[in-house]
């Protein structure tokens, strides 16, 4: 019987150690390989950007900001629009007529056009019967009259904040909308606004691109709606670990990261003249590429690029995700 308590005891022993070496190596493991619930993702796919191919390029740093070890990726709930979806969009916006068009619908109704693009997931509203108007306006309140009206019409607004610095003056010119810096004839006001996932901005494959648009009159009236739809399912997420931006190796900025520059009115530089970048600042924030299923952290990076004598300036997306974690 003592033999056999024994072996019990011995038995124990090891199942407490065992138990506790298994224990002991998923808590040594950091909480950010714990939490990468969706293991790898895919790539960011940004379209709209010119890829470096400069093999001299150097890049400085003068940021003193600290740069962020971890954050979330977010998952898309619907990749695309339903049809019954957008036909339910059109009504709350009062078209009442059947669509046209497959992958785009398109309504028509009086001086009212709707387009709902189901795959890009947008929408894009005019209403022609709105006249353009003089006078004087506040963008704080026009901002305000704007989210409402997307608001009553369906529209989610969560996360959507008005930029009513950056806002613009547009003027008829024939058919055509022209931005103008001050103008003494009736304009729309036109005002953009980010969307905020946490507390970092949402970026689309065009950086210039916000969320939505609203142009309006100065009395309030909706002119046009560009409304990019963000289902974005915030209840599960998963934390995963981020490159450090300031140690990144030049020959991977050159292969992975995305340049964005501005038209000059000069013509199109190019890109492998590029011998310097110097970043000034940089941001985290959240990239939905309107194709892959997340939602995932990016670098952007600004300051200035050395082509020639001039100095350029320009945006570089970066994937923040540790390169292991993406496919």
């Amino acid at each position: 019987m003592e033999l056999r308590n024994k072996l019990i005891i011995l038995i124990g022993i090891f199942g407490v150690i065992v138990v506790g070496g298994i224990a002991l190596f998923f808590l040594s493991r950091s909480s950010s390989e714990v939490s990468t619930i969706f293991g790898k993702i895919e790539r960011p796919d940004v379209d709209s950007v010119l890829r470096l191919q400069s093999k001299k390029l150097t890049i400085d740093f003068k940021t003193p900001q600290k740069v962020p070890t971890t954050a979330q990726v977010f998952k898309i709930r619907e990749s695309e629009i339903s049809r019954e979806v957008a036909e339910a969009m059109a009504l709350n916006l009062g078209f009442t007529v059947d669509p046209k068009g497959r992958f785009t619908l398109t309504w028509t109704q009086g001086n009212k056009i709707l387009d709902i693009d189901l795959d890009n997931r947008y929408l894009n509203f005019r209403n022609q019967s709105v006249k353009s108007l003089k006078g004087k306006f506040s963008t704080e309140k026009l901002a305000e009259k704007a989210l409402k009206f997307i608001k009553q019409k369906g529209l989610p607004t969560d996360g959507l904040a008005a930029d009513t610095v950056n806002f613009r003056l547009l003027e008829a010119r024939g058919d055509e909308l022209e931005a103008v810096s001050d103008s003494k004839n009736p304009v729309f006001i036109e005002i953009g606004f980010n969307r905020a996932l946490n507390e970092y901005n949402v970026f689309y494959p065009n950086p210039t691109e916000p969320a939505a648009v609203v142009s309006l009159n100065n009395k309030g009236q909706i002119f046009w709606v560009y409304y990019k739809f963000g289902d974005i399912n915030k209840k599960t997420s998963g934390t995963y670990p981020l490159v450090d931006i300031k140690k990144l190796e030049i020959a991977k900025l050159i292969r992975f990261g995305d340049l964005v520059y501005p038209q000059t009115g000069k013509g199109v530089f190019e890109p492998a003249l590029i011998k310097t970048i110097a970043i000034e600042d940089f941001s985290l924030a959240y990239l939905d590429d309107q194709v892959g299923e997340f939602v995932q952290p990016v670098y952007i990076l600004r300051g200035f690029a050395t082509v020639g004598k001039e100095n350029i300036s320009v945006v570089v997306y970066y994937p923040a995700l540790e390169e292991r974690w993406l496919k």
